[in-house]
């Protein structure tokens, strides 16, 4: 029986991928193995996993009947890709387009935060002119409230003012009245309220009231605890006019038929913060001066309410006024 042969290059079975890069793929075409590699890698070994892949690659474009596959090529590949992967984990520089990705996602990380920063900004900028707004529409509000209870006149119902700054006064209304239990409110007022104390007249209100408008206004209205009535007396106008020689009272001496009294509040440093002079003819006012002590302290009732009445509607601004101090 003749033989034949074939020209055709023999078929012979790839040697698989090694399961660790720490051994070369084999080959069935002669072509020599690289040196066995450190794990990890180092360069030379990837030199040679190179090197390696070339000389099968050299082999398969032979006319060597045992020519090297391209699964063998393939498996060499792989295992010099094993090797670079198994340098660059260990290697403290990461690859180079892993670096420029990083970086990219840093400056997007950047941008981001600035454009949040930015946003936040404008925000809180929108917020505080939305503040700015209702308090200039408030204080306009409680300016002709105030003109409207100072042509009402005392014995009429006051309007209340509008709430004008931002928050609430507990610590204000506790330094006032320490041993008093008063509750901050569970929703702090919007600027523009009107507080739920009805105080049409201010004379009518007691110290847990002021402290409860202190904690709806955020304002102390000028009162610290150690506030208090530290003397009153009762003197002649010449002293009063020796004490604050800034006051001008026009005083006729010689008109006997005039009856006149000044009411001087001060503050705990002698300034005058409210001030008014009270004057008016009685033709009996003999009857007066000749009363004895008992009858005419009779006639003293209701004089607290004739000194609240005296300085009510007054402010320490007035007074300022008055005195040039403005």
């Amino acid at each position: 029986m003749a033989q034949q042969f074939s020209n055709a290059a023999p078929v012979h079975t790839a040697a698989p991928a090694p399961a660790n890069p720490s051994q070369p793929p084999s080959n069935a075409a002669g072509v020599s193995l690289p040196p066995n590699p450190q794990m990890p890698a180092t360069l030379a070994d990837i030199t040679h996993a190179l090197d390696y892949r070339r000389r099968l690659e050299k082999s398969r474009g032979s006319a060597h009947p045992n020519a090297a596959t391209v699964d063998e090529i393939g498996s060499a590949r792989v295992y010099e890709t094993e090797l670079v992967l198994s340098y660059q984990t260990q290697s403290p520089a990461a690859p180079l387009w892993l670096q420029d990705l990083a970086r990219k996602v840093d400056n997007l990380s950047t941008t981001v935060n600035n454009l949040t920063t930015t946003v936040n900004t404008l925000s809180t900028k929108v917020d505080a002119m939305q503040f700015n707004l209702a308090e200039v529409s408030a204080l306009a509000e409680n300016t002709r409230r105030v003109l409207r209870n100072q042509k009402a006149g005392r014995g009429n119902d006051y309007v209340p003012l509008k709430k004008w700054k931002f928050g609430t006064g507990i610590e204000l209304a506790r330094a006032l009245l320490p041993t008093t239990v008063i509750q901050d409110p569970p929703i702090t007022p919007a600027i523009g309220e009107l507080p739920a104390i009805v105080c049409s007249r201010p004379t009518t209100l007691t110290n847990l009231n002021i402290s409860e408008l202190m904690v709806f206004y955020n304002d102390d209205f000028g009162i610290v605890g150690t506030d208090d009535v530290i003397d009153a007396s009762v003197v002649r106008t010449a002293d009063i006019q020796a004490s604050h020689p800034d006051l001008k009272m026009t005083i006729d001496p010689t008109d006997f038929t005039r009856l006149r009294f000044v009411v001087v509040l001060q503050n705990n440093r002698g300034d005058p913060r409210r001030l008014r002079l009270f004057q008016w003819n009685d033709l009996g006012v003999e009857k007066w001066r000749t009363m004895n002590k008992d009858t005419s302290a009779k006639l003293a009732g209701g004089w607290d309410q004739a000194l609240i009445f005296a300085v009510e509607q007054m402010s320490p601004i007035e007074v300022d006024k008055m005195l040039g101090r403005m």
